[in-house]
């Protein structure tokens, strides 16, 4: 990946995302200037854009699997395990009891 900053060109239109011959265009704070753009560019390979939006899947997928573990705690009025799910890193120190300890 290249990437390029405060790129000035005149195109007419300027995409976020443009798909090149080998080349994906990826351009954000894009700013009209009187008659040109200005923005910020990375370029990236056909292989480097298949993983970048393949570890975003994967992200994704797993944002998706604690989220619907989280619905699933709160149908079941469980709101220790859906701390738990939420905010892992805040048990990382605290031991966990059974339920039946405090029986």
């Amino acid at each position: 990946m290249k990437k390029f900053e405060n790129v000035y060109s005149t195109i007419e239109n300027v995409k976020e995302v443009e798909f090149n011959v080998d080349t994906v265009y990826v351009r954000s704070n894009i700013v009209r200037l009187d008659d040109m753009w200005c923005y910020d560019e990375a370029q990236y390979t056909y292989q480097e854009w298949q993983e970048v939006q393949e570890n975003k899947i994967s992200i994704l997928e797993e944002e998706n699997e604690n989220l619907k573990e989280g619905l699933q705690a709160v149908l079941r009025g469980d709101m220790q395990s859906l701390a738990y799910i939420l905010y892992p890193e805040d048990f990382n120190n605290i031991r966990t009891y059974s339920s039946s300890f405090f029986i």
